[in-house]
């Protein structure tokens, strides 16, 4: 556990302007849900989907700490392998979220959440990839 907030906090310097505008939607996600403003906004679940989803690579690389150190370079790692996979999915989700919900109304606040976390994903492969392999720049 200790790794994983090590990890999210070592992210979080990397890429503290992409965490904040995450950070401000989440109110925006809590309005959704209140019945004043379900009709007037997208779906919650659409902008928890898109600011959550770079969790799940950064747990795994924090769960892996140092797993591929001292391994050959020319050898194939599925811990990198598997981290890649998940920013992928993570990169997915936060381009797809916004087309997917583009019949809600104002879908278009669903994409800046869309672009903090991209930038955010970003950070998390630089900083997660680092972590797996324990070579730190």
């Amino acid at each position: 556990m200790q790794t994983i907030l090590s990890l999210a906090f070592m992210a979080f310097e990397l890429a503290w302007p992409a965490v904040l505008v995450g950070g401000l939607f989440l109110p925006l996600a809590a309005l959704a849900r209140t019945p004043d403003f379900a009709d007037k906004l997208p779906p919650s679940r659409a902008f928890l989907l898109i600011i959550l989803s770079p969790l799940v690579p950064l747990i795994w690389a924090g769960a892996n700490w140092g797993g591929e150190e001292g391994l050959s370079p020319a050898a194939l790692h599925w811990r990198s392998h598997l981290l890649l996979a998940f920013l992928v999915g993570a990169a997915v989700i936060a381009i797809g979220t916004p087309i997917w919900f583009r019949r809600s109304p104002r879908w278009w606040l669903l994409v800046p959440c869309s672009v903090a976390t991209l930038a955010n994903t970003a950070a998390v492969a630089f900083v997660g990839s680092m972590a797996i392999a324990n070579d730190w720049l």
